[in-house]
């Protein structure tokens, strides 16, 4: 029942570019900046596809930058094809893309404990779509 010292573990990390359709305050205070985005990738039909809530990777200073990017872009209603259960949550017009780390994609189409890396703006939102490691 014990490993032994040859055994090793090694962690794969992808990365993968999404859409922030919007975000939740940090501790539920809007000044104190974003304490998750809400994520998303555009599918086959070019509908915005729930990807997932990141809620860390984020320095003191990308919270506060990022949520006022976000209110810039706020908007009412969901930009999701997906019904979201977050309560809090504030909409963004899809418009801002980001890089995140993650362990994998579930089978239902959301990313399994993302980490964020850095706003892109090499890369339309619209040219967003589900990338699958090794495919």
């Amino acid at each position: 029942g014990k490993r032994s010292g040859e055994w090793l573990k090694i962690k794969t990390i992808n990365r993968q570019e999404l859409v922030i359709g919007g975000w939740i305050p940090l501790k539920g205070v809007r000044e104190r900046g974003v304490g998750a985005l809400l994520t998303g990738y555009y599918d086959s039909e070019g509908k915005l596809r729930f990807a997932g809530k990141v809620g860390t990777g984020y320095k003191d200073t990308d919270r506060q930058e990022l949520r006022k990017l976000l209110e810039t872009l706020e908007r009412k209603s969901s930009p999701f094809a997906d019904t979201l259960k977050y309560t809090d949550s504030i909409y963004a017009k899809p418009n801002l893309v980001a890089e995140f780390e993650y362990r994998e994609w579930t089978p239902q189409g959301r990313l399994r404990h993302p980490s964020f890396k850095g706003l892109r703006d090499d890369k339309s939102a619209e040219e967003v779509v589900m990338e699958l490691p090794g495919k």
